[in-house]
Order: C-alpha cells, then structure tokens, then sequence
C-alpha cells in the first residue's frame, strides 16, 4: 500500500449542503461511512460515462464506478481538478444524494421531488487531507468540495424537517457546537466547520 501511495492519491468530489433554520442552527446527519460522526448532508458527486476520467485509470476502492472517488495517479491531479471545475460531464447539485439521505436511509421525508428543493451553489474549497473514511482510512486525499445552501420550495416537507424533535440519526445544532466538535444533545463528535464561512 506504501509504494501506491507514492504514485497514487485518492480524489473525492463532493457536493455539501449547509440547511439552517430559523434559530441559526445547522442540520447535519450521523455518518456510517465516519463512525456517525455528524457531518453535512451530502456526498460523493457521479460522472457521466462520456466523462474522460476512464482515459486516466483511476482505481476505485469500494467498487463505486460511477463516483468522484476514487484513486489517481499524483500526475493527473491537475487535469482532474481543471475537468471538475468546468462543472461538465458530472452532477452539478446534490439532489440524488440528499434524497438517498433524508428519504432513503434517515427516512424523515416520505418523498422529496427535485422541484421541492432549490440548491444554490456559493462556494468551491479545494484541499488536501487524510481521509477518515472507514473503508478508505489512511489514504492522502485531495478534495473538492462543491458548498449549496438549501432553500426547501415545498413547505410541507420544510415544516416536517425543521420539526424533527429526536432523531435517531439527524442533529439542528449550533453554530458553538460546530466550533467546539460536539453536539450538546447527543454528545457525538461533529465535523462542519467548512459549512462557517462563505469564502
């Protein structure tokens, strides 16, 4: 594994929801793939199949073949970055995985349309790190993470998220609690600080 790390880094490509309520607090969801610490609702962004990502084999750990992460050579890293931010070839919002979330596995919204959410991208962060991924830990990562607020169009389902109460696996918390990295309610580690500032 040493000597692939040499040659290969891990991308990530990403799209983070930052969702806040009217008391300035912030949503965020217990991550299986992080040991449940809460983290914004979001993930990993697909490619298109005529996207030129095959061209550079890259090498993907979880057998994910559609998403933007995956390992690179370290010499391609700059074609990746450039193709990302041309936003082609790639999902632009994160709509699939904030439905797989909030519909699928916290199950908090019965259905969700995409006319029922509007994402407003405002902001790109790109830097490198050590993944905490479960599957994946260890591994040198560049990412580049696509930041959107969250305005919800369809009241009916705004009203039952914003009135979640106790949920097992989502968290409103403060703006205090991110800096700290602990929710007060459930005593889990937090990791969103990136969802603090706007530039």
């Amino acid at each position: 594994m040493s000597s692939l790390m040499n040659e290969y880094i891990r991308v990530s490509g990403v799209g983070l929801c930052r969702i806040c309520n009217p008391n300035h607090q912030y949503l965020l969801g217990a991550n299986p793939n992080r040991q449940n610490v809460l983290t914004p609702i979001g993930g990993a962004f697909w490619f298109d199949k005529d996207a030129p990502l095959l061209q550079w084999e890259p090498i993907f750990l979880d057998n994910q073949q559609n998403e933007l992460r995956f390992l690179l050579r370290r010499t391609i890293l700059n074609d990746f970055a450039t193709w990302f931010r041309t936003r082609k070839q790639r999902e632009t919002n994160p709509f699939r995985e904030f439905y797989e979330e909030l519909v699928d596995e916290y199950a908090v919204i019965p259905k969700l349309e995409p006319s029922d959410v509007l994402f407003r991208h405002y902001r790109t962060v790109e830097y490198e790190g050590i993944t905490k991924r479960l599957s994946q830990a260890g591994w040198p990562t560049h990412y580049i993470l696509e930041l959107f607020d969250v305005e919800f169009i369809n009241q009916m389902t705004w009203e039952r998220l914003r009135d979640i109460g106790q949920h097992l696996s989502l968290e409103w918390v403060t703006r205090a609690e991110i800096e700290t990295g602990i929710s007060q309610t459930s005593h889990r580690v937090i990791d969103a600080e990136i969802l603090l500032s706007d530039s």
